[in-house]
C-alpha cells in the first residue's frame, strides 16, 4: 500500500512541475506540515534551553538548508550525522582530530559545524552558495574559516603550491541535489583542492530514498543509471538525484578510491547512502 501510494504521489509531481507550480507547492506543502503550534513551542523550548550555549539560527536559515523548520530535528541529526563521519574515518584508521585541514562542501547554516566546536587538532573551513547562511556562520562559529560559492566550481580555496589544500572534505547530501552535468566538475574540484591520499566523505541518496520516484525512474535506478528528479532546480531541495552504487563506482574511480560503501550509514539522513573515498 505505502509503495503505491509513494507512485501516486510521484505523478502528482510530475503534473504539477509540468504547470512549474513546483516551488510554489513545495513552501505551501512545507508550510502546512510544519506551521503549527505545537512545532513553534517546541522550537522555542530549545532555543531557550540553548540561549547560554551554541546559538541555534533562525528558521528561516533552517528551512533553506534543510527542508524544515524543526529545532529538534535540525540538533538531533546534526549530532547523528557527526557520530556517523567519526565512525566511518576511525573505521580506516583516521580519527578526525588526526587531520590538518579540514573542509565541508555545502555547510548550509551549520548542522555539522557546530559539532566541531570542541575538537582540537583542525583547522575548519566550510563553504555554501547561501550568502545568509555564510554570514551567520561567520558571526557565530569562530572555529571556522567561512567562504562562499557559486553552484558551480571552482571554489575560493586555492590548492597546491601556495595555497590552501585539505587532508579532508565532506560533502553531506550536496551531490543528492545536483543534476549530471555539475557532478564531474565538483568531484575534479574536490580532487583538486585534497592532498594525495586525502579523504572525502560523502552521502549519497540511493536505494533507500526512493520515495520520489516512479516505477520507471526506479527500473532505470535498478540498471545503474543515475537518476535526477527535478534537475532545473539544481542546488535546492527541490531537486533530488540517487545514485546506484554501480554508477559511482564506475564515474568517480579515475578521481577517488571507494574505501567504504556503507549502505544507509548516514545516521542524520538515514536512508542515504555513505561512501568513504581517497583521493587518487
Amino acid at each position: 500500500m505505502m509503495l503505491v501510494r509513494t507512485q501516486h504521489a510521484s505523478r502528482f509531481r510530475r503534473l504539477i512541475d509540468s504547470a512549474g507550480l513546483t516551488p510554489v507547492a513545495f513552501v505551501v506543502w512545507r508550510a502546512g506540515r510544519e506551521w503549527t503550534p505545537s512545532l513553534w513551542l517546541r522550537n522555542r523550548r530549545h532555543r531557550r534551553a540553548h540561549e547560554h550555549s551554541t546559538p541555534i539560527p533562525p528558521s528561516n536559515l533552517i528551512f533553506s538548508s534543510t527542508g524544515t523548520r524543526d529545532v529538534d530535528w535540525f540538533l538531533n541529526s546534526g549530532h547523528a550525522t557527526a557520530d556517523t563521519l567519526r565512525e566511518a574515518l576511525s573505521s580506516i584508521g583516521r580519527p578526525l582530530e588526526s587531520f590538518e585541514r579540514v573542509f565541508e562542501l555545502g555547510c548550509g547554516c551549520g548542522r555539522l559545524l557546530r559539532q566541531w566546536i570542541d575538537v582540537d587538532g583542525p583547522e575548519f573551513y566550510a563553504c555554501d552558495c547561501n550568502p545568509r547562511v555564510i554570514e551567520w556562520g561567520r558571526t557565530h562559529f569562530g572555529h571556522v574559516t567561512f567562504a562562499q560559492n557559486n553552484l558551480e566550481p571552482p571554489l575560493r580555496f586555492l590548492a597546491g603550491r601556495g595555497g590552501l589544500d585539505f587532508d579532508l572534505c565532506y560533502a553531506v547530501s550536496v551531490f543528492t541535489h545536483l543534476p549530471e552535468r555539475m557532478q564531474i566538475p565538483w568531484l575534479e574540484e574536490l580532487h583538486r583542492i585534497l592532498r594525495p591520499d586525502g579523504i572525502l566523505l560523502v552521502t549519497l541518496s540511493g536505494e533507500g530514498d526512493l520515495v520520489r520516484t516512479t516505477p520507471d525512474e526506479q527500473e532505470r535506478f535498478s540498471e545503474g543509471q543515475l537518476v535526477v528528479v527535478d534537475g532545473e532546480y539544481a542546488g535546492t531541495n527541490l531537486c533530488g538525484v540517487y545514485h546506484p552504487e554501480a554508477y559511482v563506482r564506475k564515474n568517480w574511480s579515475r578521481f577517488f578510491e571507494i574505501l567504504r560503501f556503507i549502505p544507509q550509514g548516514a545516521k542524520g539522513t538515514p536512508r542515504q547512502d555513505l561512501y568513504v573515498l581517497r583521493r587518487m
